[in-house]
């Protein structure tokens, strides 16, 4: 594996963010970092479980409110 597919790894699985990984690629654009995963066929990163409830709650949240 290249250096560069192994840092893209590591944003795939959440291990490097995504500004670290720019930076470490010398990135200027978030569409740069999307068209290497692409090409590379590396999946975007899904956001963790706890954030996805944290969301969920939260629009729950401002339904009750505007009831």
């Amino acid at each position: 594996m290249d250096e560069i597919t192994e840092v893209l790894n590591g944003y795939s699985n959440g291990t490097l963010s995504r500004s670290q990984v720019m930076n470490m690629l010398g990135l200027t654009w978030f569409g740069q970092l999307f068209e290497l995963m692409n090409n590379a066929s590396i999946p975007m990163p899904a956001p963790s479980e706890a954030y996805v409830k944290s969301m969920t709650d939260d629009v729950v949240n401002i339904f009750k409110e505007s009831e």
